[in-house]
């Protein structure tokens, strides 16, 4: 773990006062090579894309809350798609519908995503779980990676766990012509 005799390290802690276990992990804090670094800004950077501020309109908030309840009961949902678009829902910003920037991914507006980790580009329309369709394009706010988009704005990253992994994506393009289009039909 580290290149110091376990007696300057028992030294250490009586010194500084610190335990075995705190000393053992200082030791190793300071003495990790500079390339660690990099491993911490990427531990920093997941952390900060679970913690990012999404935004909802009120109605979407309050046409998804609807649905909870009878969704929960619902054993094809699994209760945690259930409980994590619950969680996203307490955690978000909630703001008028006409006030809802543009680049915000809402119910059945068009996002265009990149995994980060292969590059891929995929289209998404957001929708409710009748509308879904993901030969179409048309992604449920119940499946996994639709509760996980909803609220981020373009140029944010998320990462989020689904059934086979964990995805990390950015948003590169938002577009609110879908939902005119379905609102129109």
């Amino acid at each position: 773990m580290n290149d110091l005799p376990k007696w300057i390290e028992f030294l250490l802690g009586l010194v500084i006062g610190l335990s075995p276990v705190a000393v053992t992990l200082f030791v190793k804090f300071m003495t990790e090579a500079p390339n660690d670094s990099a491993q911490r800004s990427k531990r920093k950077e997941k952390r900060s894309m679970r913690n990012r501020d999404i935004v909802v309109t009120e109605s979407d908030r309050a046409r998804l809350s609807e649905l909870l309840v009878p969704v929960g009961k619902n054993p094809r949902h699994g209760l945690g798609d259930v409980h994590s678009l619950r969680h996203e829902l307490d955690r978000a910003q909630v703001v008028a519908d006409d006030e809802i920037a543009d680049d915000v991914i809402t119910l059945n507006s068009l996002a265009v995503l990149v995994d980060l980790d292969t590059g891929e580009r995929m289209e998404f329309t957001l929708v409710l779980p009748p509308e879904a369709n993901i030969d179409e394009g048309r992604i449920s706010v119940f499946a996994p990676m639709g509760t996980a988009m909803l609220g981020y704005r373009v140029g944010d990253k998320f990462e989020w766990p689904v059934p086979y992994g964990l995805r990390r994506m950015e948003v590169a393009a938002v577009s609110h012509d879908a939902e005119r289009i379905l609102s129109a039909a």
